[in-house]
């Protein structure tokens, strides 16, 4: 019976450490919260490199495509915050109210018509990226892009 309970006031104590010391190790990291990987910055470092590395991009091509970037991120994010915003207000309305048939496909068709204008600025931007290309490059530069969007799109 003096070992059981020499065994449990061990093993309390134990757990009372394990807490302590858990417990110094969240109070001195910091209040820190943890960071957001910024997946912007991630992809766009990495298609620079395959720009130089694989098209042979010079220092002044990948300097007009990061400004062209940059200036695509900026107007980019802010419609596809107004896209996510309004999809998310479509959705509400749609679970919320008994809408006619009629106003159902309008809505969809406004989502339609706001994600394909997304599509098109995309495209539009990775036209503009090839047209700093030399002629020499521009084979590359597509093998390179196309296997980016396909990527992008789950077909790796």
């Amino acid at each position: 019976m003096l070992s059981s309970k020499r065994s449990l006031v061990l093993l309390v104590v134990l757990l009372i450490i394990t807490n302590l010391s858990l417990l110094g190790i969240l109070l001195f990291r910091g209040d820190q919260p943890p960071t957001k990987p910024n997946r912007f910055a991630e992809r766009k470092a990495a298609m620079k490199a395959r720009l130089q590395e694989q098209v042979g991009f010079s220092s002044e091509q990948l300097a007009r495509y990061d400004s062209l970037s940059e200036a695509m991120y900026k107007s980019g994010k802010e419609r596809m915050d107004a896209h996510r915003q309004y999809k998310r207000d479509v959705v509400i309305r749609w679970l919320s109210s008994n809408l006619s048939d009629s106003t159902r496909d309008s809505l969809a068709n406004t989502l339609g018509n706001k994600q394909s204008a997304l599509e098109i600025d995309m495209l539009a931007h990775i036209k503009r990226v090839r047209s700093l290309c030399t002629p020499a490059q521009l084979p590359a530069f597509d093998t390179v892009y196309s296997a980016q969007l396909f990527r992008r799109n789950g077909n790796k």
